[in-house]
């Protein structure tokens, strides 16, 4: 059996953060969820306010996730990573 590649988060690139940010609003939206603001963390990466309802943190971590993008809680917000 061959070995599976372990996926490893990064915080996404100018060129990545591009292409994210349509996807993660569209599941926002799809989810019943607004983000009431979203732009670059001064560290790097990406960042938003938003509420997420704690019955519904697994299912956006699940949905953006299948897009290769991972939810991660920040202090003001949420964080947002790739897999590589």
């Amino acid at each position: 059996m061959g070995r599976v590649k372990e996926l490893t988060p990064m915080l996404p690139t100018a060129a990545e953060i591009e292409t994210i940010t349509p996807i993660i609003k569209k599941e926002f939206k799809d989810h019943g969820l607004e983000i009431t603001a979203m732009g670059s963390h001064p560290y790097g990466g990406l960042i938003a306010e938003a509420r997420i309802p704690v019955e519904k943190i697994r299912e956006m971590r699940n949905a953006l996730f299948a897009h290769g993008i991972v939810l991660v809680s920040a202090q003001a917000g949420w964080g947002f990573a790739v897999c590589h």
